[in-house]
């Protein structure tokens, strides 16, 4: 299954790109064994090569068509609330819920190798107020995200279950909350790697396959705050140019 854009399609009253989804045959694509990375190694995200391969027109999916809540064929076959959910925030929430896990393994081996360490200057980094205030910290601004994360994603299961569609301005909301949540919650961890031992920069320390995961994660287009940003302050403020989420 991969990715393309073809040309544009009218929507709202002005062009924007044909994101489809391409379905291929085993024998219409190769993979470029290039994923030597220093975070989201387990990811496997290698390049795939496609050389003049043709995909008939049944086996690809406009992201338009999701976004503006057309029928699909899929839904045919399957009718649980699951396949009505909008599709970026179904793929937003994939990459989220995995960046906040690493997050909070990190914050778990910070605290096991901090626990006990000795500061250069004398005492013991656990009596530092300002480690704990930088712990205390990250672990409520992580818990704060999963928590909105779960909220925002019950109302949209509902309304799965009701069969309402998701207006645009609630996917930028639901994908804003996420995303900023990702930013502050990466800003407190780089705060803690700066705080901890000099000897996290090796690479066989505890902390920093961690720390490389996570800004490999924050590396990822979809999880940009930024256009989200301009998209709910743009429909809270009635922008005559509105922005279109996918």
């Amino acid at each position: 299954m991969l990715g393309a854009i073809c040309g544009t399609l009218d929507v709202l009253g002005r062009p924007v790109p044909d994101f489809r989804s391409f379905l291929l045959l085993g024998d219409q694509y190769r993979i470029d064994d290039n994923w030597h990375v220093a975070g989201l190694k387990g990811t496997g995200s290698k390049d795939i090569i496609v050389e003049n391969a043709f995909v008939p027109e049944y086996r690809s999916q406009s992201h338009i068509d999701y976004a503006m809540n057309a029928p699909l064929p899929g839904q045919e076959r399957n009718s649980g609330p699951l396949y009505r959910l909008p599709w970026s925030v179904v793929f937003n929430t994939a990459l989220v819920a995995s960046m906040l896990g690493a997050s909070r393994g990190f914050v778990d081996a910070w605290i096991s190798q901090t626990r006990d360490r000795k500061l250069s200057l004398g005492g013991r980094a656990a009596d530092d107020a300002l480690m704990q205030r930088r712990l205390a910290e990250a672990i409520w601004l992580i818990d704060v995200t999963i928590t909105r994360l779960r909220t925002d994603i019950a109302e949209l299961w509902q309304m799965a279950q009701d069969r309402a569609p998701v207006p645009m301005q609630l996917r930028a909301q639901v994908r804003w909350n996420m995303n900023r949540g990702c930013e502050l919650v990466a800003q407190a961890i780089n705060d803690l790697f700066r705080a901890s031992t000099g000897r996290a920069v090796f690479v066989d320390h505890p902390l920093q396959q961690r720390f490389q995961d996570i800004q490999a994660a924050m590396a990822h287009a979809y999880l940009s705050p930024d256009p989200l940003a301009k998209a709910v302050g743009g429909y809270l403020l009635g922008t005559s140019q509105p922005e279109f989420v996918l």
